[in-house]
């Protein structure tokens, strides 16, 4: 199946949402600029694993597939994840053409990249206690900081941030809660408002017109 038309796909199946509904096993996400979509995120929840299918946009007509699986502490902390890539009009069926292994230690986060291309890469990069993964336009690493932030109850707190594929750029997320289903998320570069039910994301907009909404439970 071409990713392009899991886009077609995911737009037709995703059902829509129901006020107060509770997404238990599934959540799917949608990432608008103005009016134009630019990326599904399809999550599922079992235990302390969630797995994902993000079809992101890279131009007008080009559209790229992610399928990640992220292993999850009970305090929101990421304690693994894979993130596997196909290109725009890619037979997802095929093998990926990169395959990304990212594993959180204390003050460590390994990665091991594998590139149909350039073969196999590592790289170690130092982190504070507590460091959170974070992709621009990819609804998991908002809802994960999400998760993060309420799981520590402290109001504001501060949640050390690892930029992905950028080269080890760290930045420190504040995170202030405004209300009981309300949250400002901060950095030096950008401000999220964040809503949330049933200690997840519901939905989450910054200045530039970049939105998150949840669009369905299935």
């Amino acid at each position: 199946m071409k990713s392009t038309f899991l886009l077609s796909a995911a737009l037709l199946i995703v059902p829509g949402i129901v006020a107060g509904q509770q997404c238990e096993h599934a959540a799917t996400y949608v990432t608008a600029f103005g009016t134009d979509t630019i990326s599904i995120d399809h999550q599922t929840f079992l235990g302390d694993t969630v797995t994902g299918s993000l079809l992101g946009r890279g131009g007008p007509t080009q559209w790229s597939l992610i399928r990640y699986r992220a292993l999850m502490e009970r305090d929101g902390l990421v304690r693994s994840m894979s993130l596997s890539i196909w290109p725009a009009a890619a037979d997802s069926i095929g093998a990926p053409i990169q395959v990304t292994e990212l594993t959180f230690g204390p003050r460590t986060m390994v990665a091991v990249v594998r590139d149909a291309r350039r073969g196999v890469q590592s790289q170690v990069d130092s982190v504070v206690p507590g460091t959170m993964p974070y992709m621009d336009n990819a609804p998991f690493f908002t809802a994960a900081l999400v998760r993060r932030g309420l799981a520590l109850r402290a109001d504001p707190v501060d949640v050390p941030m690892l930029w992905l594929f950028t080269r080890g750029t760290r930045e420190v997320m504040t995170i202030v809660r405004q209300g009981a289903d309300s949250l400002m998320l901060r950095t030096p570069r950008m401000q999220l408002s964040a809503k949330v039910s049933d200690g997840r994301l519901l939905s989450s907009w910054r200045g530039d017109s970049v939105a998150i909404t949840r669009v369905g439970c299935g």
